[in-house]
């Protein structure tokens, strides 16, 4: 349909979906219908799906409600860590008694076990934050 003939008013409609044919390229049917309707955005497919996502996740209060929600959830996985550390540690006793018998101070033994507990925490947080930013790309 020849874009002539539509008679939309500002009430009638919010979005129009538009699909281009084979033979005629989306950025010049684009940037024609930019030309013909300048108060519109003209938004290709990535375009509108770019502004929707920043929309809903920046603009409104779902996207604060999911941050505090992953919030509260490493600070949870966090209190869950610190007892399973422990629990390690204590099943592993005797390798660090093996270690203080050779003349490790108690420093380097707390020293390992702060640096086991932080490895295995920046290795989980990398991994859900990868999750996460590929959640928010696709």
């Amino acid at each position: 349909m020849p874009l002539d003939t539509w008679a939309f008013g500002p009430e009638e409609a919010m979005y129009v979906l538009l699909r281009v044919d084979s033979g005629y390229s989306t950025s010049d049917v684009q940037q024609d219908l930019r030309q013909r309707l300048p108060e519109v955005d003209v938004l290709t497919r990535n375009e509108f799906a770019r502004k929707s996502r920043t929309y809903w996740t920046i603009k409104t209060g779902a996207g604060r409600r999911d941050f505090n929600r992953g919030a509260i959830g490493v600070s949870d996985r966090a209190g869950g860590c610190i007892p399973n550390h422990l629990c390690d540690t204590m099943e592993n006793i005797e390798e660090y008694a093996t270690l203080k018998a050779l003349g490790a101070s108690q420093a380097f033994v707390a020293r390992h076990c702060a640096y086991a507990g932080l490895i295995c925490g920046a290795a989980g947080s990398i991994l859900g934050l990868l999750a996460l930013f590929q959640a928010l790309v696709t």
